[in-house]
């Protein structure tokens, strides 16, 4: 998984969107911090499939928060607003 720097992205971007084709996970850095990566769009969906199941089963084992510790928008169920 190649690592780079945001300046050589910037200048490397169509080489490394090949090499997210071809399955690499390529990591993005700012700072000396990984901030993002670039993956094919398969594996994006892949991941977004799970996160989705992920907290899919979460709700059905009733791993929500109870009604107690929701935000006061969030008991009021106003418009526009998150609700749990």
């Amino acid at each position: 998984m190649p690592t780079v720097n945001l300046k050589d992205a910037r200048t490397g971007f169509s080489k490394l969107v090949d090499q997210a084709i071809k399955g690499e996970f390529v990591t993005i850095t700012r700072h000396g911090k990984a901030v993002a990566a670039l993956v094919s769009v398969e594996a994006a969906e892949i991941a977004r499939n799970q996160s989705a199941e992920r907290t899919t089963h979460a709700v059905m084992a009733g791993a929500g928060r109870p009604s107690t510790t929701l935000g006061r928008h969030e008991r009021r169920g106003c418009p526009g607003q998150a609700r749990a």
